[in-house]
């Protein structure tokens, strides 16, 4: 367990230098006394190769963490520290437990280290408090909490009056020890309003932070590099599955199992494999596990061996049969494996993983220290030509100066004597497009964007790079395995990685899409393997052969191309406004107490529909009000000086710390205006709606007057028949196939899923037959909605339960069949037999066209894709060629 505290105070200190504050010798006492109760209390873990309990080694002593040090002295009196950090570390001894990590393994220690390393020391400019309703953790100043209480009067109070005596007695001892100061009556006056709201502590005293107090929040740091201890049950399929083709004869030929041979201890010796973001070391350790079985198998065999292979040479066979696991591990790390990582720590730990794994006293500490080096991965020379063009200065981030790695200079082994390593395996860190600015720097980017990514833009994610990274990183021939976000498969991630990597000749030979993370991070990932070249082995998708994998990770003609995008439906689909402010947001009652204070303020006062109010309200109308300067200038703005105010109060200070100038300097206007989406809703009087991240797809009619929140897509239609073509289940399958999916919920991109999609000819006919059909499921969708006084996910969830049997559910299939036969027949496509029934689906059972069904439709929409996106190249269209099915062109 001491192990277990030095890395928890190390970690911590070593990212963040907290003065030190004056406090009581209580405090030094009780936080002494709670670290040797810690450590009486826990067993230490197993030597595993000569590390004892009582005496760590060396890369973990450090002075400050010793009882008698001064340095360990200040780090007692920072205020709550103590018991937050124990904390984290009993919640790692806890998952590391749970996930069935003895101490005797070399996961325990990465295990630990992904919750320790989530911790961060804040000092508080202000009092804080920490809510009920909030997020762990995180709390929030209390000067806002008494904004709100002014703002919004007595009922936002959970309270009335002052706190009562048994109470200050309580907040006043208590003061003490919890806050770190001397009792502070103000403090507890000004908290009285709010305690019922404010979030206790395991011995039931208030989260209060006084300002000038340290505390600890988490979540930052591992949400930051978006990276995740990976656990065994996800290293071990990968591992494996992408080093049986190189370890033996056949798998890459299509040869049977039973037709396998295992190569020669030189051939697996030789081997050179690679986690270019490698963490603490998960996936390294499970090679070493891997490799060195086959090793040892291969040696017990008698297959033949070389000059690389002396050490294991023996003339006595009982020698050879001696050979143990350990020296079989200890020759596997040192010569076939390489790790990088941005963070020193994680390198350290994974140095030490893989020494606690080969369980040789004999061997230093610094066994893996060649082969395991901290760097940016992403940037950096991978030959001698690329040093004069890649950059070696290095980049200013927000938190630190990122390194870039010498590939060349750091294992001139790998490439210069080969042409790369035979196996990159891993789990890039995950980082949404949108925050690799920020979180880095623009120069940062825009290197990425040139030198991975070939000049091709676009709001991919971080792990895109790091599939980018392969081309230079694995020579022809070698394998890749990684588990990655779903999102590498879709939108703008899948175009700028996955998309160019198959265009080079990759080959995507196996994968499982979309399942939840088997730890606490409540990510959905996939599991991915590749080969640069050709590959002649199966090609198996979520365990099924299949003929090829797509970049969008589903079955597909390996030749078939993907959907494109039409100018035809170009300007008719837009993301809701992005406020940016929750300032500007109302309650009705608010908004309704505006109105009546100067009727002037209905101008800039708007409903606010959110995904939630389309979802779970019955009526489906806004559930808030928000203010709305839209693009005017600050001067107009104030001329309604009740909104202004608020906005000046409530908005201002939040948009003062952003990042991006225009969003400082107009603070008083949205974020993202949306200003084509307001010039079509100034000449439309509804349009159609829906929810961007949704479990049901659906589209609604709402009128224009609304402001729609980021969340929604609002399509530029008002027509039934438009409503019963996005309806169908033609245009869900096909948005679910090539859109995304957060979880288990779908992700409309309206870029990949609307603007690709082929509306079927224009046809009077059939128009005039789609909008009776939606028309009628309009009107029978609002009966359902009223019947139960429910929200439109709970109905749908009724629509598709075989069980439920209400007379307008059974009407509203009947419907939906007629709709999808009459969308069908739109397209010409009257042969086709829907098969119409509750079918088993990733999301569970629904009720929609059979597969094969769904299969054939999604075939014959992308060859018309391709048919239409052919005829608009050849006739010269323009990206403003307005949509035929749009009943004002």
């Amino acid at each position: 367990m001491r192990l277990l505290l030095d890395i928890a105070f190390f970690s911590t200190i070593a990212r963040q230098e907290l003065d030190p504050i004056s406090e009581t010798a209580d405090r030094t006492t009780d936080l002494k006394r709670q670290r040797q109760h810690a450590e009486s209390d826990q067993s230490a873990p197993p030597s595993s190769g000569g590390l004892e309990a009582d005496e760590p080694p060396q890369i973990w002593r450090h002075p400050f963490l010793e009882d008698g040090n001064d340095w360990f002295k200040l780090l007692l009196k920072n205020n709550d520290l103590d018991h937050r950090i124990l904390h984290l570390v009993i919640q790692a001894v806890d998952e590391t437990v749970a996930r069935n990590h003895p101490f005797s393994e070399a996961e325990w220690l990465g295990t630990i280290y992904e919750h320790v390393i989530d911790g961060t020391i804040h000092r508080a400019q202000e009092p804080l408090v920490e809510l009920e309703d909030g997020e762990a953790c995180r709390p929030v100043p209390l000067a806002e909490l008494e904004l709100e209480l002014k703002t919004k009067g007595d009922s936002f109070a959970t309270r009335s009056g002052d706190v009562s005596s048994e109470e200050d007695s309580v907040l006043w001892r208590d003061s003490d020890s919890f806050w770190n100061a001397e009792g502070d009556r103000e403090l507890i006056r000004r908290v009285g309003p709010f305690l019922d709201r404010i979030r206790r502590d395991g011995l039931g005293r208030p989260l209060i932070v006084p300002a000038g107090s340290a505390y600890v929040t988490t979540g930052e740091i591992r949400r930051a590099q978006g990276s995740h201890y990976t656990p065994r049950e996800l290293t071990e399929p990968i591992i494996r599955e992408t080093l049986e083709p190189l370890v033996y004869h056949g798998p890459s030929q299509g040869l049977p199992r039973e037709r396998w041979r295992l190569k020669s201890p030189s051939d697996l010796l030789r081997l050179k494999v690679c986690d270019p973001s490698c963490g603490s070391g998960a996936f390294l350790i499970e090679a070493c596990r891997f490799l060195a079985d086959r090793l040892i198998e291969s040696l017990h065999e008698g297959k033949e061996e070389d000059g690389d292979a002396k050490e294991l040479h023996s003339t006595s066979p009982r020698d050879r049969l001696s050979f143990d696991l350990s020296q079989a591990r200890r020759l596997v790390a040192t010569r076939c494996l390489y790790g990088v990582d941005v963070d020193p720590i994680a390198v350290r730990i994974a140095r030490l993983s893989l020494w606690l794994l080969i369980q040789d006293p004999s061997q230093p500490l610094t066994l893996m220290d060649h082969a395991i080096r901290q760097g940016d991965s992403l940037v950096g020379p991978t030959t001698w030509s690329d040093r004069k063009a890649c950059p070696l200065h290095g980049f200013s981030s927000g938190m630190s100066r990122l390194r870039p790695f010498d590939w060349v200079q750091e294992f001139p082994e790998v490439f210069t004597a080969s042409k790369g390593f035979d196996a990159v395996v891993g789990n890039p860190p995950f980082m949404g497009g949108q925050k690799i600015t920020g979180r880095f720097c623009k120069a940062y980017r825009e290197t990425l964007i040139h030198c991975l990514a070939g000049g091709r833009r676009g709001s991919a994610d971080l792990c895109a790079y790091f599939m980018l990274r392969l081309r230079d990183l694995v020579r022809p021939g070698g394998q890749v395995g990684l588990v990655a976000t779903n999102t590498i498969a879709q939108g703008d991630t899948r175009e700028v990685g996955l998309d160019q990597l198959l265009d080079a000749g990759w080959v995507i030979r196996r994968a499982v899409s979309s399942r939840r993370w088997p730890g606490v991070a409540g990510l959905e990932v996939v599991r991915l393997w590749m080969s640069r070249g050709e590959w002649n082995g199966p090609i198996v998708l979520d365990d099924q052969p299949v003929t090829g994998i797509s970049a969008g990770l589903y079955a597909c003609d390996p030749r078939a191309s993907p959907p494109r995008r039409l100018n035809a439906n170009r300007g008719r689909s837009f993301q809701g406004s992005i406020v940016l402010g929750r300032g500007f947001i109302l309650s009705p009652e608010e908004a309704a107490a505006l109105m009546a204070r100067d009727p002037r303020n209905q101008e800039v006062l708007c409903p606010y529909l959110s995904g939630r109010d389309l979802n779970n309200r019955h009526d489906r109308m806004p559930g808030r009000w928000v203010i709305n300067f839209r693009d005017w200038p600050e001067a107009r703005a104030t001329s309604y000086p009740d909104c202004h105010r608020i906005v000046v109060h409530r908005v201002k200070p939040e948009r003062d710390r952003s990042n991006r100038r225009v969003y400082r300097e107009r603070w008083w206007q949205y974020a993202e205006k949306r200003p084509e989406l307001l010039r079509i809703l100034a000449r439309m009087s509804r349009v159609l709606v829906g929810v961007l991240h949704t479990h049901h797809w659906a589209v609604h009619f709402c009128p224009t007057q609304w402001v729609f929140s980021h969340g929604l897509v609002v399509f530029a239609h008002d027509d039934f028949a438009t409503f019963a073509l996005l309806s169908s289940s033609l245009h869900e399958e096909w948005a679910r196939r090539y859109s995304g999916t957060l979880g288990r919920a779908l992700r409309y991109a309206p870029s990949d899923c609307f603007e690709t999609f082929p509306f079927p000819p224009v046809c009077d006919r059939w128009r005039s037959l789609l909008a009776v059909v939606g028309q009628q499921e309009d009107t029978l969708r609002e009966q359902a909605l009223r019947e139960r006084g429910q929200g439109l996910t709970a109905t749908l969830n009724r629509l598709h339960d075989p069980k439920e049997h209400a007379a307008v559910l059974v009407a509203w299939r009947d419907l939906a069949v007629e709709r999808d036969r009459a969308v069908a027949s739109a397209y010409g496509w009257d042969d086709l037999k829907l098969g119409h029934g509750f079918h088993p689906t990733p999301r569970g059972l629904r009720f929609l066209p059979s597969e094969s069904a769904r299969t054939e439709l999604l075939e014959r929409l992308l060859r018309l894709n391709h048919d239409q996106a052919r005829e608009e190249i050849e006739a010269g269209l323009d990206d403003q060629q307005p949509d035929p099915w749009d009943v004002r062109s």
